[in-house]
């Protein structure tokens, strides 16, 4: 499903596919019942409050934690979801089960950077602290020494 999920124009961040999808789901549930129709828009509607909670952060992202942890325990074969995220316009949030993380990502390598100013839309000017030597499955970290005449070299 994450392959139908482009960003086609300022309008829609979803495909085609998607959206002809919806609107036939939405038709199929009027055409049924009502209820069913409002069932749908009334929890699609608390689940977009729920992922656009300006507050997340403050409260440790305990509900989109929640509600991924619920979605994933009554369906197994699912292995993350993908959410509009709120601090940078049109970015993408990734939940992704403990299991599908360790199979799926790798750690190339890290950097501690200082924000020395923040432009929003995800743009930032920031100093390079420290860079990671190595690192091991322990999660023990070995640092280069960044020295001032490293400051404006190349990542």
């Amino acid at each position: 499903m994450s392959s139908n999920l482009v960003a086609k124009n300022a309008d829609t961040l979803y495909s085609d596919e998607i959206t002809d999808f919806v609107s036939r789901t939405l038709k199929e549930l009027a055409d049924q019942n009502d209820g069913c129709l409002k069932s749908y828009i009334y929890t699609d509607s608390f689940l977009s409050q729920i992922l656009k909670d300006k507050s997340a952060k403050s409260k440790n992202y305990i509900h989109s934690k929640s509600l991924f942890e619920l979605i994933s325990e009554k369906h197994s074969h699912i292995d993350g979801i993908a959410y509009e995220g709120i601090e940078s316009s049109g970015a993408r949030n990734l939940a992704l089960t403990p299991k599908a993380a360790k199979s799926c990502l790798s750690i190339n390598n890290i950097f501690l950077f200082r924000i020395t100013n923040s432009y929003g839309f995800g743009l930032y000017d920031f100093q390079l602290l420290k860079q990671a030597e190595r690192h091991d499955s322990s999660g023990l970290i070995n640092w280069y020494t960044i020295t001032e005449a490293s400051q404006g070299q190349p990542i």
